[in-house]
């Protein structure tokens, strides 16, 4: 029984090689018409133009790819330049607040007259300039 069934499956097999051996599963175009043949060479045309359009497209995306990577390099540079501007002022105005200070402080003599303070900084802008408004 088990002979018959090696037999079986032995013949089934060589049938499904020689049927995939000799059949016509792509068809050249010899048997096509020429209209047939005219659409085909049409469609590899297209198929061509397209793929042409998709590495330009490519080749552009790179580009901006690397344009966007340098513009955010600058900015970062940019970035660090603002920082430390900002901080050259800060310190800056820091040093003279000191020098200010450190003024005011000697001229505070016992007796001596102050410093004149202003009229309040912007707080008595402010005031001046609310009380104006009904003035007017």
């Amino acid at each position: 029984m088990k002979i018959l069934i090696i037999f079986i499956n032995f013949i089934l097999i060589t049938l499904i090689l020689y049927n995939v051996l000799n059949s016509n599963i792509i068809e050249g175009l010899s048997g096509c018409s020429g209209g047939s043949k005219n659409a085909v060479y049409r469609q590899q045309a297209l198929t061509n133009r397209l793929f042409s359009e998709l590495n330009k497209l490519k080749a552009q995306y790179g580009q901006l790819n690397m344009q966007k990577t340098m513009n955010t390099s600058f900015i970062n540079v940019n970035k660090m330049r603002m920082k430390s501007a900002t901080k050259s002022i800060n310190d800056g105005r820091k040093e003279k607040e000191k020098e200010l200070d450190d003024l005011e402080s000697s001229n505070s003599a016992p007796g001596a007259a102050k410093l004149a303070t202003g009229d309040g900084g912007a707080g008595g802008f402010a005031a001046v300039m609310k009380s104006s408004k009904d003035s007017v």
